[in-house]
Order: structure tokens, then C-alpha cells, then sequence
């Protein structure tokens, strides 16, 4: 699954999104969090990244998105405009 992971959104925060898929495969929605630095550092990039990705893929799966079984790898790619982004 897609995510993205700004280093500073704003001044003095960082955030962690990913998509939220439809039944129809598109992403009209995200899931984000936000946070400090410090924080971003001390949960744990990864550990962050693997969250909000996993709660986006349930939330896509209780939406009706494809995935046989909402596991994120198996969700379908995002798209911005007409370009089709990968995991």
C-alpha cells in the first residue's frame, strides 16, 4: 500500500498518511496522523508507517475495496491525477 511520510508539514510537525480505498479501487480518502519530530523519532518511523497503513487498509476493506483479505499489500495502487502510484 502507498504511503507518504512529509518530514515537516508544517513547522515543527510531520505526518504519516496513506490511502483509503473505495469498492471501486479509487482513494477519494486518507488516513493521517500527525506529529513532532520528537515523537516521530521516538514511536518510531516504521513502526508508524506499518500503523497507519493497516488501519487504512482495514477501513478500505470495510468500504469494499478488493482486497481479499485486507491485507495492505494486496490493496490496489493509488492514482493522483493520471498517475498510478505504487506501494
Amino acid at each position: 500500500m502507498p504511503y507518504s511520510c512529509g518530514e515537516r508539514v508544517m513547522d515543527g510537525l510531520c505526518a504519516i498518511s496513506a490511502p483509503i480505498f473505495d469498492s471501486e479501487g479509487r482513494a477519494p480518502y486518507s488516513l493521517t496522523i500527525t506529529l513532532t519530530p520528537f515523537r516521530l523519532q521516538a514511536k518510531g518511523r516504521s513502526k508508524l508507517v506499518e500503523v497507519v497503513k493497516r488501519f487504512a487498509a482495514e477501513i478500505s476493506h470495510k468500504l469494499g475495496s478488493d482486497s481479499s483479505d485486507g491485507d495492505p499489500s494486496s490493496m490496489p495502487a493509488a492514482r493522483v491525477g493520471n498517475k498510478r502510484l505504487r506501494p
